[in-house]
């Protein structure tokens, strides 16, 4: 699964490339399911929202050509997830829509950023486990994660307490790398 959307993967797409199309379903699915949660839409109105803004990037994707130029791609679909979950709201009884005020919509601006920065991390962490051996990265996550002391992670697993700072400072170092290229992308 890839960490977030590379230019190569949004070529790949553009070409029909079968595994790239799951591995943009896997990758921003659950970024989608939470933003349908920001716009207070139902589980079955959150996977319709998910359809639908696939179904747009589908549709989309034989003349999308990314110019990094012209914006992010992370606003793209930010403009698609939008209009998709306002559509949604719109078909529903006038007595069942939410009534956001101003705040709120100021609100959900302010989450999607948070929520891209924690999907981009999330990515990041998933790459960086993948990169690591098991035991290191259950170090790191014990400590830099999870927040449990150096002592008590090298208690746990076996290892000097020194052994865990040169885990967790080699794993930050990755993790910057990792997510500098994903923000490059």
């Amino acid at each position: 699964m890839g960490y977030t959307t590379r230019k190569s993967l949004l070529e790949e797409i553009r070409s029909g490339n079968n595994i790239s199309w799951f591995e943009f379903e896997q990758t921003y699915r659950p970024l989608i399911l939470l933003r349908g949660q920001d716009y207070k839409l139902s589980d079955l109105e959150k996977e319709e929202l998910c359809q639908q803004v696939l179904l747009d990037v589908f549709k989309g994707s034989s003349n999308f050509q990314y110019n990094p130029e012209k914006g992010r791609f992370r606003d793209y679909l930010r403009q698609l997830i939008s209009h998709n979950a306002i559509d949604i709201i719109r078909r529903r009884k006038p007595s069942e829509c939410p009534v956001f005020t101003e705040t709120e919509d100021l609100s959900l601006e302010s989450q999607w950023d948070q929520e891209w920065t924690q999907h981009i991390l999330s990515q990041a962490l998933f790459k960086l486990r993948a990169e690591m051996k098991p035991s290191l990265y259950q170090a790191f996550h014990l400590y830099a994660i999870e927040g449990k002391t150096a002592g008590e992670v090298a208690h746990f697993l076996g290892i000097r307490k020194s052994t865990v700072y040169v885990i967790k400072s080699r794993a930050v170092a990755r993790l910057k790398q990792i997510i500098s290229k994903i923000q490059d992308a």
